[in-house]
């Protein structure tokens, strides 16, 4: 159990981490950045789409080994609740500081295309790689 999340670690959190670690170095240098936010957004969820489906492939024991449509469906699902959630928290951070970096209902709303956008992206590229690596 404990090997598997080491592997799991070492194998897919770094790709969140880089997005957590490059949004909060931008922040941290430049203040929030309106500009660069999108981009993060969308690699946030592209990141998170990485970690959910290694996830699935690492954990294989524990999930079972859902078929391609399947593993893709509950990552795009999980990699957005993730977006939703991240959404809530940049609210309730917003409410508790009085420096809230949701502007509107549009830009929240964007925010959370760009995260299912990366998501989805990420989950095309794959499909692609893998078929390429069959022929």
């Amino acid at each position: 159990m404990f090997s598997g999340i080491k592997k799991l670690f070492y194998k897919a959190c770094w790709a969140p981490i880089v997005v957590l670690l490059l949004h909060n170095g931008i922040a941290k240098l430049w203040g929030h950045k309106p500009s660069l936010d999108p981009a993060m957004h969308f690699l946030g969820g592209a990141a998170m789409a990485y970690f959910f489906y290694q996830a699935l492939l690492i954990g294989h024991a524990l999930f079972g080994d859902p078929k391609p449509f399947a593993r893709s469906f509950i990552v795009f699902c999980a990699a957005v609740t993730v977006a939703v959630f991240w959404e809530f928290l940049e609210f309730i951070g917003g409410k508790t500081t009085g420096n809230s970096v949701q502007t509107s209902v549009e830009e929240t709303m964007y925010d959370l295309l760009l995260g299912a956008g990366g998501a989805l992206l990420y989950l095309c590229i794959s499909a692609i790689i893998k078929r390429i690596k069959k022929y």
